[in-house]
């Protein structure tokens, strides 16, 4: 082999520096065409780990992805109709109407799993809108131009912000449940202790919930989640109240990135700066108040004129309205409702 045809090859062992087995394989390499004639590199143990990597490769193959063509539409779709808290949203990119939020799972490689199971479990379940008007999206935020300033952590300022001139507790409806869902106001309970702001139906007079009070009872408190005939309600009263003032900023809907399964971190870096609580703003048509999953809404919905706000938790049993006096006298006036004035430094529950 000559010199001009050992520098045509990328990498090739120059054999005449090969100077035994003490060299223990260390080898002189002629060095890459692209590199500066007469520069030499020495590699040690390049084929040692070039071995190493073909064997990993050899004895673990990576798992083939898999294909669409593999995967039989209908048992996808029935997957996804088993599978329980399916988002029914899409959160896309700013400006861009696709996109898609995965729900975490993980799958054991070793597994025996149909093409659809797989693809189910590795890639997540795509994000769809079927339960909203046509061309519902939500987009990630970006910058904010305004959001509320909020109080303490577990206090109503804290969870709607501060400054408003009225404050109201949507009280959740207690269901029971049978062949049918039975709703129950709390006004109904005889013990109820409506005059005390943070009281609920599970909460014993030393202030401790009560954890045995659901399986006692035999009814469901709606934690987490604005049930959907109030959230319709609420959503109605709101939009009106856009229309009325001729508002036309932007409505931010924002997700708590702790809500289980919702992957939110890579959406954008902009937060909602809510005291023990990590909240990712979206935004988009006002057509609804997004339920996330099953057991989640929204955590907080805000115009960023700053005329209202609206917010929850993920453990309480009501939702609470910071706004204008007049809005939340709408709010108390609704017969579909039922309502109670708070104060802003009042206990949330």
């Amino acid at each position: 082999m000559t010199r001009d045809e050992t520098r045509s090859a990328d990498y090739l062992i120059d054999w005449r520096s090969w100077r035994g087995p003490k060299q223990f394989g260390w080898y002189e390499l002629s060095a890459p065409r692209w590199w500066p004639r007469g520069e030499r590199a020495r590699f040690p143990l390049l084929f040692v780990t070039a071995l190493a990597v073909k064997t990993r490769f050899a004895l673990f193959p990576p798992t083939p992805d898999v294909m669409e063509d593999d995967v039989d539409e209908a048992e996808l779709e029935a997957l996804l109709d088993e599978m329980p808290g399916t988002l029914p949203m899409e959160l896309a990119p700013a400006g861009q109407r696709a996109g898609a939020v995965s729900v975490g799972f993980s799958v054991d490689p070793d597994a025996d799993l149909t093409p659809a199971q797989r693809l189910v479990a590795e890639r997540g379940v795509r994000v769809r809108a079927d339960h909203w008007s046509d061309g519902f999206a939500l987009h990630p935020v970006d910058v904010l131009a305004w959001q509320p300033s909020f109080g303490g952590f577990s206090t109503v300022d804290g969870l709607v912000g501060r400054g408003f001139d009225a404050y109201v507790r949507i009280l959740h409806p207690i269901e029971k449940r049978d062949d049918d869902i039975t709703r129950l106001r709390w006004s109904a309970l005889p013990d109820a202790r409506l005059d005390e702001p943070g009281w609920r139906p599970d909460r014993r007079p030393d202030g401790l919930i009560d954890l045995d009070f659901e399986s006692e009872r035999g009814v469901e408190l709606v934690e987490g989640v604005i049930p959907e005939p109030e959230r319709r309600v609420i959503h109605q009263l709101l939009r009106d109240d856009l229309r009325r003032r001729a508002d036309a900023s932007r409505i931010v809907q924002g997700i708590w990135a702790g809500i289980g399964g919702l992957d939110v971190e890579g959406a954008t870096q902009c937060r909602i700066d809510q005291p023990e609580r990590e909240i990712v703003p979206f935004t988009g048509a006002f057509d609804e108040i997004v339920l996330v999953d099953d057991w989640h809404t929204v955590s907080i919905v805000y115009p960023e004129s700053g005329a209202w706000c609206l917010a929850n938790d993920t453990d309480l049993v009501s939702t609470y309205l910071a706004a204008e006096a007049s809005l939340a006298q709408r709010f108390l006036d609704d017969p579909r409702l039922e309502c109670l004035v708070v104060g802003p430094e009042n206990q949330v529950g």
